[in-house]
């Protein structure tokens, strides 16, 4: 094989990736955009309900009263960024109650042992539903 053929050969191998990779860079925000459309379905108590992420988000937020306030996110941020925070046997602070409580009725966060009252938990988790709630802040502070 000549080089002139050998090097038409390497063009039609590699044509097609290097196509869709420039696209892929070009259109980004595109398709950025598009992906928090998507659909996702979400099973509670055996009802599945097909949402996207934004309005899981919305629906989410406004069972805390609209809004998270910087207690609230902060530990969330730390319970996605660090897994599990433990307690020890004296609890959670009686001071802390009051605003983990919404978050524990949201669905959001869960006591360790699950199903334990705040004043008897040892630790608090991130539910699944919160660590879908959390996965798009984490990949816009990543940016």
């Amino acid at each position: 094989m000549t080089m002139p053929e050998l090097i038409l050969e390497y063009i039609k191998v590699l044509i097609w990736p290097v196509t869709v990779s420039l696209l892929l860079l070009v259109y980004r925000n595109a398709i950025i955009s598009i992906l928090p459309q998507s659909k996702i379905k979400v099973s509670l108590f055996g009802l599945e309900v097909e949402t996207t992420l934004p309005e899981l988000e919305t629906i989410t937020l406004a069972t805390l009263g609209g809004r998270l306030d910087s207690l609230q996110l902060a530990l969330l941020t730390r319970l996605a960024d660090e897994g599990p925070i433990s307690y020890g046997e004296a609890g959670i602070p009686k001071d802390d109650r009051k605003w983990v409580r919404p978050l524990m009725n949201a669905g959001l966060v869960m006591t360790n042992p699950v199903g334990a009252h705040l004043g008897e938990a040892e630790g608090l988790n991130l539910t699944p539903l919160g660590e879908l709630l959390m996965r798009p802040r984490m990949k816009r502070a990543a940016r």
